[in-house]
């Protein structure tokens, strides 16, 4: 759980849908049977480079060394995409449980895949395997049927993000931005706005319009 989060999720129901799907890895137990499988692995790949060493031909040790690799790799990240589906599943479980927008997993794995790296987008290899495209996609089949259910986000949430987008970037950069969104009404709660503002004037050294904003 980190601020960056917090800014990057458009809605509650957002940031909800990843504290249910990371829930959901801890109450599963993926990371020490993760552990387990790695040792297996590592077994795997001990074995390949041995035939490597042994071999008296360097481009047949060489191949032997990089499919042993590969191989384990792979292995590793089908395994972590049975993990990655069933915290999905069990995530939409607790969103729904909790009265939370389950259409909000998708939407953040889709925001998600569009601001990931170039790279990272040609490889099919995201920071959170095995890609949001997958997510994305395996979210929304799972959502299908679900009646629609709009949760409003609460006030401590916006107050939290809007605080958290003002002390972000330069602080005339980011008062610029924000002074704009309040004028062009780009905002789902005007308080949280106002109180963005004011923090972006307190770290621009203008308290005496932050204090003028809050009397609005």
């Amino acid at each position: 759980m980190h601020t960056g989060l917090i800014v990057a999720a458009q809605s509650e129901s957002e940031l909800a849908a990843v504290l249910a799907h990371e829930i959901a890895h801890v109450t599963q137990h993926h990371m020490a049977r993760m552990a387990s499988k790695d040792g297996q692995l590592s077994m795997a790949m001990m074995v390949a480079m041995a035939l490597a060493i042994l071999s008296r031909n360097s481009q047949v040790g060489s191949a032997a060394a990089a499919i042993g690799q590969a191989s384990a790799i792979t292995a590793q990240i089908g395994f972590t995409r049975d993990f990655e589906r069933e915290a999905d599943r069990l995530g939409i479980l607790t969103l729904e449980k909790s009265k939370y927008d389950v259409r909000a997993m998708p939407d953040f794995f889709l925001a998600c895949k569009k601001r990931a790296p170039v790279r990272e987008q040609r490889t099919g290899l995201f920071a959170h395997p095995p890609g949001n495209h997958r997510a994305h996609c395996d979210a929304q089949n799972r959502i299908q049927g679900v009646p629609y259910r709009q949760t409003p986000d609460s006030l401590d949430f916006q107050l939290v993000r809007a605080k958290l987008r003002a002390e972000q970037g330069t602080p005339r950069e980011t008062l610029v931005q924000m002074q704009s969104d309040l004028q062009d009404k780009k905002f789902s709660n005007e308080i949280a706005a106002r109180y963005g503002f004011a923090v972006a004037l307190l770290r621009a050294k203008q308290p005496a319009r932050a204090e003028l904003n809050s009397r609005r």
